[in-house]
C-alpha cells in the first residue's frame, strides 16, 4: 500500500423537533430551534431554488419532485411568493 486514496462521504439525515413541543428523548433536538418558515431554519439538509420572475401573473403552483427518500425519513416542501412590488427575501416560507 504505497499509494492509497480514500474519499469519504457522510450524508446527514436529521430528525429534530421544536424543543418546546418535543418529548424528552426525541432525536437530535437542537438547543435553539428555528422553524423552516425562516430562510435560516435549523435543518441542515435543505435545498433552496433560485428566484423565478414570471412575466404574467400566476394563479397556482405546480411542483414536480423526484427524490430518493430512505425509510424512516421525511420530506417537507416550503414555498414563498411575492408580487411585483414586494421583496421575496422578506417573505416567510409556507409549508405545503
Amino acid at each position: 500500500m504505497q499509494r492509497t486514496s480514500a474519499t469519504l462521504f457522510d450524508n446527514i439525515i436529521e430528525r429534530h423537533y421544536d424543543s418546546s413541543t418535543s418529548s424528552p428523548g426525541s432525536l437530535n433536538a437542537p438547543l435553539s430551534f428555528v422553524d423552516e418558515i425562516n430562510s435560516n431554519g435549523s435543518s441542515a439538509a435543505k435545498h433552496l431554488t433560485r428566484v423565478i420572475t414570471l412575466s404574467n401573473d400566476a394563479v397556482g403552483l405546480k411542483v414536480i419532485l423526484n427524490a430518493n427518500k430512505p425509510d424512516g425519513t421525511d420530506l417537507q416542501l416550503y414555498f414563498r411568493t411575492a408580487t411585483g412590488d414586494e421583496q421575496i427575501e422578506d417573505k416567510l416560507f409556507t409549508l405545503q
